[in-house]
């Protein structure tokens, strides 16, 4: 059993952050999709991936979860892990 892992102080340190393409807000890589799907619907069609710094003509989030779906995966286990520690 782990004990002593409540609360994990450095747990936002270990999640990478990039920043939105139309408005410069930081987000993991989860929360920037959602953000983009949420406040820029209509930008997301063109503009820089804010991962490789392409520039894409097509949906921004297709392009994400498509392309960079790795970090995905590594961010999701990283939020499950913190889940387990601080719940246990």
């Amino acid at each position: 059993m782990l004990m002593g892992f409540e609360e994990m102080d450095g747990e936002d340190d270990i999640r990478e952050e990039f920043p939105c393409p139309f408005c410069s807000e930081y987000f993991d890589i989860v929360g920037l999709c959602c953000h983009i799907d949420d406040e820029h619907p209509v930008e997301a069609k063109n503009g820089v991936c804010p991962v490789c710094a392409l520039r894409v003509g097509v949906d921004m989030v297709a392009h994400i979860t498509l392309q960079h779906g790795n970090i995905f995966k590594v961010s999701l286990r990283i939020k499950l892990l913190l889940f387990m520690l601080k719940y246990l």
